[in-house]
């Protein structure tokens, strides 16, 4: 449908036989279509306009919320769990090293709750060997950061013979050491003279894993056969374990494999009688043993 639209033209003849031409000139002819592709592009516009006023705002605000507001950030750090170390070295320490660990801490700044990751473990907690491992848990209703602390338990004493005396060593089950130590008399604590040269650092492990757990079980396995020894330790290289056992012969084992069968093979032994009056048993060849 279209709406009726003319040009009209008015022309006057004067006496002089000259023309006056007067031109009236009205609009294009409108179509109901054009009406609305105008009235929709004014709408994508308006829309476009009110979206970005919108995401400006949302971005402004978040900022705000994240940045400059205090709801996202702790007014209090609790510790939790601590009991050989004191409370206010462990908040000293997290201190120090969120700047250290965080970038986003210079931005946020210490207090903020998005500044702190949800778990330390190992490599972030050397400083503090005593910690296996630090849980962070915030509190936004009541504006906290919790700090859930899980130290190491003593599991044993790791000794090295050096030539200035006995180097030793608390260690857990992981294997790692973490405290200093006087060397023990006898084993009612679980101890290991390593006769390697290389003292054992804070925080490390005493020995490459595979082996630690290779020498725990022949602890257990001894533990449980109840024999009574005199000395449990390393050879230089630290590839073997020996144990000196009280009124027995001297035990040897390999810790590049488990040694199958030895709880068995000392049991059948000491019921033969003949335990007491061997002078060794090598279990060092694998699904082997020998003894004389």
């Amino acid at each position: 449908m279209a709406l009726s639209m003319c040009v009209v033209y008015d022309v006057v003849f004067n006496t002089n036989m000259k023309s006056d031409i007067k031109i009236t000139k009205i609009k294009k002819p409108l179509h109901v279509h054009d009406v609305q592709r105008k009235a929709w592009r004014s709408y994508r516009l308006w829309r476009l306009i009110g979206l970005i006023i919108l995401i400006v705002a949302f971005g402004v605000g978040s900022y705000w919320i994240i940045v400059s507001s205090e709801l996202m950030r702790f007014e209090s750090l609790e510790i939790v769990g601590a009991n050989q170390l004191d409370e206010k070295d462990i908040k000293s320490f997290l201190e120090y090293r969120i700047p250290e660990k965080k970038w986003s801490s210079s931005l946020l700044g210490y207090s903020h709750f998005w500044v702190w990751p949800s778990s330390w473990r190992k490599e972030d907690l050397k400083e503090l060997p005593h910690l296996k491992q630090i849980n962070f848990k915030p509190n936004y209703k009541e504006r906290k950061l919790v700090a859930e602390v899980k130290e190491r338990d003593f599991l044993g004493i790791w000794c090295n013979e050096l030539s200035g005396g006995a180097d030793c060593v608390w260690f857990d089950e992981e294997g790692i050491a973490f405290e200093s130590s006087l060397r023990p008399d006898g084993y009612l604590i679980f101890n290991i003279l390593d006769q390697s040269t290389s003292s054992r650092k804070l925080g490390e492990e005493v020995i490459d894993k595979k082996r630690f757990e290779n020498i725990g079980v022949l602890e257990e396995i001894l533990r449980s056969s109840d024999l009574s020894y005199r000395r449990l330790g390393l050879t230089s290289k630290r590839d073997e374990l020996f144990v000196e056992v009280s009124n027995g012969p001297r035990l040897s084992f390999s810790l590049d494999f488990p040694s199958r069968y030895v709880a068995d093979i000392l049991d059948s032994l000491r019921r033969r009688e003949v335990f007491s009056s061997l002078t060794y048993v090598d279990f060092r060849i694998q699904n082997k043993v020998f003894y004389k």
